[in-house]
Order: C-alpha cells, then structure tokens, then sequence
C-alpha cells in the first residue's frame, strides 16, 4: 500500500485517545494519527511505542506477616528486615520490602513502589510504570535494561484485584496462596539520581497472563514465582531472555484462593484488614465463564 491509500483509507480520530497497554505497539487495526505525510513518519510511530504509558494491574497488595518470619522465608538477616508492622493496603508510590542480591546472599531494600527508570529526566513516571507486561520486557525501553541487570523480589502475601459485575460497584477480591503464607512478586528495580541529588530507587511488579482463579476478576495477575526459582531470578548472571523468560507464567490456581473482603479497601487511605469488616452476611464471588472477554 503507497502513501496515498493509506491517507485516503486513514479513519479520524475518535473523542477519546486509543490506550495501548504497557506500551505495545499497535497492531494493524489501530488508527493512523492524521498528518502522516512520508513514510518515515509511519516506520517511527510502529518502531517507537509510547513508553510512557504503563499498564496498571496489580495496583494493590497485603504484607501482614511479621519481620522475623519474612527474614526466615527468604532467607535475610533479622536486623536488616524493616518491616515493623502490618500493612493491608499497600499502594503505589508507597514504599514497598524487596529482596535483591548482594555479594554475601540475599538483602532486604525498600523500594518505591512505581519504577522511575534511570534515564528519566524527571519522577513524573512511577505512578504510570506500578506494573510491567512479563511479555514485552526484552523489547521495552523502561524495563529492558531492569529485566537484564537489576531484578528483585517483592514480598507481600496477597493481592487485590476488583470484581466489576456490578455496574454500580467494585468488589474488592483477595488473592492469596492456599495456606496464606509468604510469596514474592517478580520484580524490576531500578535507580535514579534527580537533578537536585535526589536518589530514588524504585521497582515495578511483572504482570503475565492470569490463571483459572483470577481470570473471571482480571485478564492480568502478578507473576509469582516458585521458592526454587528465587536464584535464579535475582542472578545478574542470568541476562539471556530464554532463561528468564520462562519463569513469568501464572501460578498453578489450585495453588491459590480468592475471597470476598470489604469495600473499605478501595479507599488507598484505609490500612485495615478488610477481613474484619465484611459484613456478616456471606458473601459468593461471583465467577464469570472463562470464556468471556474481559475488556
């Protein structure tokens, strides 16, 4: 197709932009900005995607268990855990416990929640950049050198995810492993030095496609990873997509369990067990067939 067609098929812009999650490049059925005038134009806009825009999934998470158990989970010396009291509601931008490699082991860090890549000439990008499409890593400007050079645990012991089959409101629904313990999300950090002095260091969560239980709630999940795999993961030497690249699938469902909780938690403000002020009346979570898009 020459120039020419391509601006006489060109459909307008609609009211509202397109949204492209964790900067994907549009696919063929996308719309063509109006003012395309050379085909250098049209190979920059396939060949740049806007990095800017970060999809947000996993936008909330639990870490209740106590500093002494998270040292012993993973392996950490007690003294440096900061972790002093239990947090049911942890949001982005908040500072979050991670676990990176050190040269003696394992080491806690807190990080903020919401990456701020090295380069960046300003903070204005943790908010949009909470979470990372595990897909695209390699090829993404934000994450790609994170996912080769500087990738962490974060720890929490579950997550929430909201149900949307009522128009009216969302239900907050808790996702946890089975026996309620410890896991950590894969991570990417990175490190940035403001203009002023400023140093932040920051972490994304990695997102992959979600399982059989999250699926009916979000067409996302956190990718969880297996104890096993925590070395690997944390392992500068491993740089070799096909090596990493197989660690970021959904947790086993069956591993896993969801419940009801109260709408108290939708407020980022209220960090209190929403398990404690569910009212009394049972509550069913309502699953959707699994073979229902979710937009």
């Amino acid at each position: 197709m020459n120039l020419a067609e391509i601006n006489r098929n060109a459909r307008p812009h609609a009211s509202r932009p397109t949204k492209f999650s964790d900067a994907r490049i549009p696919d063929a059925s996308a719309v063509w900005p109006i003012g395309i005038n050379s085909v250098s134009s049209i190979r920059t806009l396939v060949k740049k995607p806007d990095h800017r825009i970060c999809q947000r999934m996993c936008g909330r998470f639990t870490l209740r268990t106590a500093a002494r158990q998270i040292a012993e989970f993973f392996e950490l010396m007690f003294d440096l855990v900061e972790w002093d009291s239990p947090r049911f509601n942890i949001a982005p931008t908040q500072s979050v416990l991670a676990v990176r490699r050190a040269t003696s082991g394992r080491e806690p860090a807190m990080l903020r929640w919401g990456l701020i890549p090295s380069w960046a000439k300003d903070a204005s990008m943790a908010a949009k950049c909470i979470n990372a499409r595990g897909e695209d890593l390699a090829n993404n400007r934000v994450f790609r050198t994170p996912f080769r050079r500087s990738r962490c645990l974060i720890v929490a012991d579950g997550f929430y995810e909201w149900d949307k089959t009522n128009a009216k409101k969302k239900m907050p629904i808790r996702f946890s492993l089975s026996d309620d313990n410890l896991f950590a999300f894969a991570g990417l950090a990175d490190r940035w030095c403001g203009p002023t002095g400023e140093v932040v260091e920051s972490c994304s969560i990695i997102t992959t496609e979600p399982n059989a239980l999250v699926q009916p709630t979000h067409n996302r999940m956190p990718v969880i990873l297996h104890p096993a795999d925590y070395d690997r993961w944390l392992d500068p030497q491993h740089q070799e997509v096909a090596t990493l690249q197989p660690l970021l699938v959904p947790f086993p469902a069956d591993a896993m369990r969801a419940e009801r909780v109260s709408d108290a938690i939708n407020n980022a403000k209220h960090d209190v067990d929403p398990r404690l002020t569910v009212a009394a009346e049972p509550q069913r979570l309502r699953v959707r067939s699994l073979f229902v898009d979710d937009d």
